[in-house]
């Protein structure tokens, strides 16, 4: 029923004078009610924004930030709060609100939300409930504020991004990390110049231990991508290979969909350009030196397919890759595979006893002699074997 006056709200069906009133504070009054959760909460104030009218969001924001500065008095220090968890968490997800709408004001009058006194304090307990030692769903509730907060200063996004980043890889909570997850694509689309160097920790996310947080990441970047907010690089063609062989079955359907249906038919020569440096980054093989930089220690450690017993998931990959190749980028990707792999062998440039040449070698070989290498066989064959 909220999503229905939501949507009424916003095409402006529910803007008839003592109706709207009435209706304004039959929301607040609800709003107020210790039953309310955090989802209903957003859905109230959005509906009130909606409606629109003066006088009641700057009262509601500061009750928000009493209870929220209240409750982080102690916090610091003691690790407990000074009001129930939900109210904490129902007073973030209010101001958070808030503060959007502010933002969303100050952009179509042409100018910028100034960061207040308030919002300052409220970022600062936000930032103790964020990190601290307290209810994981305030920790998490907490991140969604502050990235709310972050979304119409630049300044702030700037200050708390290592925050969100850290916190994407390390936090022991799979309900903040896939938050920080959100914040950060939405600071994307927002900041996006302060986010470009950290994209890569995006596609970090494809290998997080959380199916929850590795599905989020495979949406969030294929979108990304698809709007241009960011550009391939390889780190992110590898973080989606890997997702082709996800432990789990929707994860690698979603990988391979995104991949091959929306995303590489954009990009049409990336597929071959990547293919033989992705041999060697599997395998961990820098004997070469056109293949000879290693990947990142965070991204090894993702990424890693190295060794005997994970031949089949490599060659799951690549073969996948070749079969979204047409004829001609298969035959250049067997050409290269012979060139770049198999003729410094023959000429002693890698040494064949070395175990990650050998498994690069092997690899080439079986790739060589599948299916999807040969011409006339089209795109979209299987790769499951």
């Amino acid at each position: 029923a909220l999503r229905v006056l939501l949507c009424l709200a916003r095409r402006g069906a529910l803007k008839e004078g003592e109706l709207e009133g009435e209706l304004k504070g039959e929301l607040l009054s609800r709003l107020q009610q210790p039953d309310c959760d955090t989802e209903t909460a957003a859905l109230l104030v959005q509906i009130c924004c909606a409606l629109g009218g003066d006088g009641w969001a700057e009262p509601l924001r500061r009750a928000c930030a009493e209870t929220i500065n209240a409750a982080a008095v102690l916090f610091p220090h003691t690790h407990s709060l000074t009001a129930s968890t939900r109210d904490v968490q129902r007073a973030l997800v209010v101001y958070g609100e808030l503060s959007l709408e502010e933002e969303d004001a100050a952009a179509s009058a042409g100018s910028r939300a100034s960061v207040s006194a308030s919002t300052k304090a409220v970022v600062a307990a936000a930032t103790e409930f964020a990190h601290g030692e307290c209810d994981p769903a305030l920790s998490a509730t907490a991140f969604v504020t502050l990235g709310k907060l972050c979304m119409g200063s630049a300044a702030l996004a700037k200050k708390l991004l290592p925050m969100f980043v850290r916190e994407l890889s390390t936090s022991p909570q799979w309900a903040v990390r896939n938050n920080a997850l959100v914040v950060l694509f939405d600071l994307v689309k927002a900041h996006t110049a302060l986010l470009d160097r950290h994209v890569g920790s995006l596609g970090l996310a494809v290998s997080d231990a959380s199916p929850v947080v590795r599905h989020q990441a495979i949406l969030l970047l294929t979108q990304l991508l698809l709007e241009d907010y960011v550009k391939w690089r390889p780190a992110l063609l590898r973080a989606f290979c890997r997702s082709l062989v996800d432990a789990e079955p929707t994860l690698r359907a979603a990988g391979r969909a995104c991949l091959f249906d929306m995303l590489l038919p954009r990009s049409p020569h990336l597929a071959l350009a990547s293919f033989v440096p992705l041999l060697f980054q599997l395998n961990g093989c820098t004997a070469l030196p056109a293949h000879a930089t290693p990947l990142p220690r965070d991204e090894k450690e993702a990424l890693d397919l190295s060794g005997a017993e994970q031949q089949r998931p490599r060659l799951q990959i690549l073969r996948a890759l070749l079969s979204s190749m047409g004829d001609e980028q298969r035959l250049q990707a067997t050409a290269k595979l012979c060139h770049e792999v198999l003729a410094p062998v023959l000429d002693g440039q890698m040494e064949l006893s070395a175990a990650a040449v050998h498994a690069v070698v092997s690899d080439s070989l079986r790739l060589l002699a599948c299916k999807e290498a040969k011409v006339g066989s089209g795109p979209g064959a299987s790769a499951d074997e």
